[in-house]
This record gives structure tokens, sequence and C-alpha cells, in this order.
């Protein structure tokens, strides 16, 4: 995102036959490091409530809750449990 100086992260998923081996970790590495030499300023994800392993992984990479959308799936999200978090990492080398 150009315009806000953010660095999206849109999908990351590691086929089951190669979790637990740091490809996770390795490929989170590899966006902090983009963001690092290019100057930008946080890097944003969303998962959803429900996704306990991910959201435990996030936080131990270092990110931290940013927000929450209650109808970003659909107009019924609290009830079905499955509420948007966004999580986000701040560049504390940004110089902006």
């Amino acid at each position: 995102m150009e315009y806000s100086k953010r660095l999206v992260v849109n999908l990351l998923y590691v086929d089951r036959e190669f979790r637990r081996k740091g490809v996770a970790e390795a490929l989170m590495n590899k966006a902090k490091a983009i963001m690092y030499e290019n100057n930008i300023r946080s890097i944003i994800l969303e998962t959803q409530s429900c996704n306990v392993k991910a959201i435990a992984f996030y936080l131990k990479q270092g990110f931290r809750l940013i927000g929450f959308d209650t109808i970003c799936y659909s107009n019924h999200d609290i009830e079905n449990k499955e509420v948007r978090l966004d999580f986000g990492f701040i560049n504390d080398r940004y110089a902006g």
C-alpha cells in the first residue's frame, strides 16, 4: 500500500507437508526484510478470530492486534464466532 507506506500480507499458507519446519517463519522474515530494505512503515495482515494457531504465530513474530471488523465475512460474524482481526508489525527503523 504505497499511499500509507505499509506492506500487506494478503495470504500466508504453508502446505501441510511443510508445516512445523520453519517455512512460515522464513516467509515472515522475508516480509520483514523487504519492509526494512524499502523503508516501509509497517506490515499489516488479517486473520479470523477462530484461527488460534495463526494468532499465536503472529504474536510470536512480534505482531500486535491493531483492529477488528465484525462484518467483514458476513453480517453475522460475531454470532458465527469468526471476526476479522487485523495485526500489524511496526518498523522501528522507519525514517519517514
